[in-house]
C-alpha cells in the first residue's frame, strides 16, 4: 500500500501575508518524506496553478489502494456554512468573490473520496485570522464543522468558529503545525494518540484559547511509523533479500526436527529431565508443551502420575490450573524424573490432557521446558508460583526485544518472497582508540538453525568457519514465523535469547565456544530481508 502526500503552504497573500506556512510545508513535506510517503510539495499557489495541481494529484491515486494525505497551512474561511482555502496572487473584494476565487474544501473532500479503496487524511493549519483588510471583514471566523465520510479524517488547527495562532514558540512554525511534527515524530504512539496528544499541547502552549478538533471516520488501524521508526532501539537492522541465501528446502519437510528436544518416550523424558535438574531446575514445575494441530503450542502442567496401567502422567493447561487447582499446587521437574524412573519397563509414556483420554507420547511433538521466573512448586509454596505466574502473564519489564516484538516485525515486514531466506544474526567486534572512543572494526554472522524449548534460545552457529551444518539445518524466516506464531502469549513477552557457537582466533589456534546471551547483547542484531 503506497503512501502519497500533497503539501501546500501559502503565505505570500496580498493582504494579510502569513508568517510560517513556507516552514510549515517544507518541515511537513520532509517529515513525511521520512515516514515513507511520496511527497508533492507547492508553496504560494495562484487559484489556477491550486486547482491543477489537486486534480493532477487525485489522478495519481484514482486507481489501486492508497494511504493518502492532503496538508494545507496558510489562509482558510467559511462562508454560509461552507469552508474555502485560499490561493494567493488576488485581492478578495467580498464573501461572493471569495465563493467563486478560492477552493472549497467540499471539492477536494468529494475528489479524494471518490477512491473507496483509499484512507485519507486532511490537515488544515488554515483558520489563522481575517485574510481581509482592517476595512473588511467575514460574518463568520475561522472554519465551518466539517464531517468526512468512511475511511476519511480531517484534522482542523482550531475548533469550529475559532481561529489558529500564525507563531508558535520554535518562531519557524505556526502553533498547530510545531506540535503536528512533534507528535508525529514519536515512536510507538497510535494515530488516536498523536492528534491528542497535539490538541492537548496546543491547547497549553495558547493558554487555553486554541484547541485543535478533528473528525475521524478512518476504519482499521493506520500508524504513521514505519518499519524504521518501529526498530528504533530494537538492535535490528533490514536488508535486502538479494543479500541473504534462499533455502531449496521446503519447510514441511525439516521443520519438526528443529523442535529441539522432543520427548515421545520414557528414555528421552528421564534424558532431558535429567539435565534439567543437574542445571537446579529441580524445583520448577514440570511444563510440558505441545504442539497442537492448529499449530499453537500449549503449555502443561502436571498434577497427577502413576498408575498401575498405561503408566503416565495427568497434564492441565495454565488456565485450567488457576482456576481449579492452584491450591494443590502441581508436580516439580525432580518429582516427575522420580516418577519416570520407577515406570514399569517396558512400557508406553502416556499423558492425559485435562483429564481426557490417554494419548501416547509418540503421537505428540512435545517437550519439557522451563517456565522462566518461576521456582516454587509443591503444595506449600503453591501460593508463590501461583503469583509468579500471574507476573509473568502480566508482563515483566523487559529491557531487550522480546519474542512477541520480533513476531509483530515478522507480520508486518516479512514478505513472502523472502520467506525461504535463512535468518541472519550479525555481532559487531567494538574496539577503542587510543582516545577511548568506540568504533566498529568487523562484523561476524551467525546462521540460526534451531530453536530450544527447554532452554528457551534460538541455536545459532558461527558462520565464518567450515563448521557448518547442512543448509537442511538451517532456519527460514517462514520456520521462524512458525516457531513465533506457535508460542503461547505469556512467552512472547520474554526477551530473545541466542545460544551461539563462536568461533575464536587465540594464538593461532582456532577455538569453538558457546555463549549464551539476550539479542542486544554484545552488539548484536537480527537480519531482516526486506
Amino acid at each position: 500500500m503506497s503512501r502519497k502526500a500533497l503539501v501546500i503552504g501559502n503565505t505570500n497573500y496580498i493582504e494579510k501575508p502569513l508568517i510560517t506556512p513556507h516552514n510549515d510545508a517544507e518541515d511537513i513535506a520532509s517529515l513525511l518524506a521520512i515516514k515513507n510517503f511520496e511527497v508533492t510539495m507547492y508553496h504560494d499557489l495562484k487559484n489556477d496553478v491550486m486547482d491543477r495541481a489537486i486534480r493532477t494529484f487525485v489522478d495519481s491515486i484514482n486507481d489501486g489502494i492508497h494511504i493518502v494525505l492532503f496538508y494545507f497551512a496558510g489562509h482558510g474561511v467559511q462562508i454560509d456554512g461552507k469552508n474555502y482555502l485560499l490561493p494567493v496572487g488576488q485581492t478578495f473584494s467580498d464573501e461572493t468573490h471569495i465563493k467563486y476565487s478560492a477552493y472549497p474544501l467540499d471539492e477536494l473532500l468529494e475528489r479524494l473520496e471518490k477512491n473507496k479503496n483509499n484512507t485519507n487524511i486532511i490537515i488544515l493549519d488554515a483558520c489563522r485570522n481575517n485574510p481581509f483588510s482592517n476595512h473588511r471583514s467575514l460574518s463568520s471566523s475561522g472554519l465551518a464543522e466539517t464531517i468526512v465520510s468512511r475511511g476519511s479524517c480531517i484534522a482542523f488547527a482550531t475548533s469550529p468558529g475559532k481561529t489558529a495562532s500564525d507563531t508558535s514558540c520554535n518562531y519557524r512554525n505556526g502553533l498547530y503545525t510545531s506540535h503536528l511534527l512533534n507528535a508525529l515524530n514519536i515512536v510507538g504512539l497510535s494515530f488516536d494518540e498523536r492528534f491528542k496528544l497535539v490538541r492537548e499541547n496546543v491547547f497549553i502552549e495558547s493558554q487555553e484559547k486554541q484547541m485543535p478538533w478533528i473528525s475521524n471516520s478512518i476504519i482499521g488501524n493506520f500508524d504513521f511509523d514505519t518499519k524504521q521508526d518501529e526498530i528504533k532501539g530494537l538492535p535490528t537492522v533490514f536488508r535486502d533479500v538479494s543479500k541473504f541465501e534462499i533455502s531449496e528446502y521446503k519447510h514441511e519437510d525439516n521443520f519438526n526436527h528443529k523442535y529441539i528436544n522432543r520427548v515421545s518416550s520414557w528414555e528421552e523424558l528421564i534424558s532431558v529431565l535429567g539435565a534439567l535438574c543437574s542445571e537446579g531446575h529441580g524445583d520448577r514445575p514440570f511444563c510440558l508443551e505441545v504442539l497442537r494441530n492448529d499449530n499453537i503450542i500449549e503449555p502443561l502442567l502436571c498434577v497427577t502420575s502413576g498408575g498401575n496401567v498405561d503408566y503416565g502422567f495427568g497434564m492441565i493447561t495454565i488456565e485450567n490450573f488457576l482456576e481449579n487447582h492452584s491450591e494443590y499446587g502441581c508436580f516439580s521437574n525432580s518429582h516427575v524424573l522420580e516418577s519416570a524412573q520407577n515406570a514399569p519397563m517396558p512400557s508406553e509414556l502416556y499423558f492425559s490432557i485435562n483429564f481426557g483420554e490417554r494419548i501416547a507420547a509418540s503421537e505428540l511433538i512435545s517437550w519439557p521446558t522451563i517456565l522462566w521466573h518461576i521456582h516454587s512448586t509443591d503444595n506449600q509454596n503453591s501460593g508463590v508460583f501461583h503469583s509468579n505466574l500471574i507476573d509473568m502473564i502480566k508482563a515483566p519489564p523487559l529491557k531487550y526485544p522480546t519474542l512477541g516484538q520480533l513476531q509483530e516485525l515478522m507480520k508486518k515486514h516479512v514478505s513472502s518472497f523472502s520467506h525461504e531466506a535463512y535468518v541472519k544474526i550479525e555481532i559487531d567486534n567494538i574496539y577503542e582508540n587510543d582516545d577511548f572512543e568506540k568504533y566498529i572494526k568487523s562484523t561476524d554472522e551467525y546462521i540460526l538453525t534451531g530453536y530450544c524449548y527447554t532452554s528457551k534460545q534460538f541455536i545459532g552457529v558461527d558462520k565464518r568457519y567450515n563448521l557448518l551444518p547442512d543448509k537442511s539445518e538451517w532456519l527460514t524466516y517462514l520456520e521462524l514465523k512458525i516457531i513465533l506464531d506457535s508460542m503461547p502469549a505469556f512467552q512472547l513477552k520474554e526477551k530473545l535469547h541466542l545460544n551461539l557457537i563462536m568461533g575464536i582466533d587465540w594464538d593461532e589456534e582456532l577455538i569453538f565456544e558457546e555463549h549464551n546471551f539476550f539479542l542486544g547483547h554484545l552488539n548484536s542484531k537480527l537480519l531482516f530481508p526486506e
